[in-house]
């Protein structure tokens, strides 16, 4: 009779061990799930009173600079109004699309001289001609632009011609051109023209600097020059003429190579500026040390100097993180012209998507006096979509080291094969509120464990019990089958 009861008792043990087992490990998984309060900061989004399984928003700036994974994004999330997660993607305004072409060009050089016939009324407008001679024993007169009539100058001229015929109806934004090498420091400006024919000429950029010098670290030129925009038909035109003007004594080593710039495809990703600042960090006067509150994957950096009509030839290094470890990034040179009432800027450092937290910038030749360079930086901006289900107000949350990588796309979550402008169109924008609100707190942002999952003093002690009570029923188990052995030899 003992024998029967033990007999029956075992099934239903080893089912409540099994039990116990598989509840510790459904609430092992579950507190790995994510709640509001495991995220640094987030905004509420607006009310929608469509319809709609979908809804998109753009990220904030503070997604960006207070991410802990500020290069993939992936601890952006959305919660609804009960604090659970819905399903959400991340998507760029439309697909990266941008292409460049070089375009080569053939040199000749041009004879080239002042004109010293000038009516009044160009002297009076401080407009200076110049007579080139373009086709042979045949002369263009030149305007060159706010030049205000130097007379201590010398002129240098060359003729560029497209050498593609496939090329030739491709506008192009930027002209690079690459001067002999010379031991000597030197600098002019540059006056770019365009012709269809060679005899009527346009001019598509004034006044640009040039040169080269050289320094401790390295030889520095600026010799990639922006074209006007907006005239597609001359940025196609098949001849260039650059004209260079320098001081009297300077030494400007001879033309010998000449290559423009098209984009075939403009990237229509939207940009998210990324301010640094300064604190007036730096070993010298001529140098600082600028950063942004995380390290960001910038797409350019835009260096603009704050006063007008003045040149600096800058180094740039970079670190990606917290440190001291400075890499060479580029030497650029700034300057900020001001040109018939328009302003013209040093073109942008492309930087390609480099992880840049700090940046060191030093003068190397000049000074910014107590005005240092304003500096910003440049990545892709990125939207997201989200699955409207529960109740309303949802809210948007980011900064969580606990925040995995799903790789889920915008078209896995949509279920349909969508473009991103139809995307767009179709499902309505919602706006993150200005007011952030501080969810978990910044320790959010290196913390490996769970608000949900925290192991306090009574988790740990539940925890221990349960594991104590298994080991009981194991060993209670052992006795039953043990005692039912004994009986049964008996």
């Amino acid at each position: 009779m003992m024998l029967t009861k033990y007999k029956g008792m075992l099934p239903r043990i080893c089912v409540l061990a099994a039990s116990l087992l598989f509840s510790s490990t459904i609430y092992g998984q579950n507190s790995q799930s994510l709640t509001p309060y495991d995220f640094y900061q987030g905004s509420e989004l607006s009310e929608n009173n469509e319809k709609t399984p979908f809804a998109w928003v753009e990220l904030p700036s503070e997604a960006y600079m207070n991410s802990a994974h500020s290069k993939t994004l992936q601890d952006v999330r959305v919660f609804n109004g009960t604090g659970q997660e819905v399903p959400s993607a991340l998507f760029f305004d439309s697909e990266e699309s941008s292409e460049t072409s070089q375009i080569p060009f053939s040199l000749q050089p041009l004879i080239i001289k002042a004109d010293q016939v000038s009516s009044k009324e160009e002297t009076l407008n401080e407009r200076q001609y110049l007579l080139v001679e373009v086709v042979p024993s045949k002369v263009s007169r030149i305007e060159i632009p706010s030049l205000q009539n130097r007379q201590d100058v010398k002129y240098q001229a060359f003729l560029l011609t497209r050498k593609s015929e496939q090329q030739r109806n491709l506008p192009i934004q930027t002209l690079s051109l690459d001067w002999d090498s010379s031991q000597q420091d030197w600098q002019a400006k540059s006056f770019i023209y365009a012709s269809q024919d060679k005899q009527r000429w346009i001019n598509i950029s004034t006044n640009q600097p040039i040169m080269s010098l050289n320094s401790h670290a390295g030889e520095i030129r600026s010799n990639t020059i922006e074209l006007l925009s907006g005239n597609d038909p001359a940025l196609m035109a098949p001849y260039l003429m650059v004209i260079t003007v320098a001081d009297k004594e300077a030494h400007i080593p001879d033309l010998k190579s000449a290559e423009g710039t098209a984009k075939v495809f403009h990237s229509t990703r939207r940009q998210e500026t990324c301010n640094f600042t300064t604190n007036n960090e730096g070993m010298s006067l001529n140098q600082l040390i600028y950063r942004l509150p995380s390290a960001q994957p910038l797409s350019s950096i835009a260096i603009h100097l704050q006063q007008t009509n003045r040149v600096l030839p800058l180094q740039i290094e970079y670190t990606a993180n917290s440190g001291e470890n400075w890499l060479p990034l580029s030497n650029i040179v700034a300057y900020n012209q001001i040109n018939d009432g328009k302003q013209v800027r040093n073109p942008d450092v492309s930087v390609n998507g480099l992880m840049v937290k700090k940046l060191r910038i030093t003068a190397l030749k000049g000074s910014w006096d107590d005005k240092p360079p304003y500096v910003e930086g440049k990545r892709d901006a990125v939207n997201l979509v989200f699955n409207m289900q529960g109740a309303s107000p949802y809210l948007l949350a980011w900064g969580s080291q606990l925040a995995t990588l799903d790789n889920l796309s915008y078209q896995e979550l949509l279920g349909q094969s969508l473009t991103v402008e139809q995307l767009m169109h179709r499902y309505p924008e919602l706006s993150a509120s200005n007011e952030i609100i501080e969810l978990g707190g910044e320790e959010q942002l290196t913390s490996n464990i769970s608000a949900e999952g925290y192991f306090d003093w009574v988790t740990g002690i539940l925890w221990g019990l349960l594991g104590f009570g298994i080991l009981i029923l194991i060993y209670f188990c052992w006795y039953l089958i043990k005692e039912i052995n004994s009986k049964s030899s008996k």
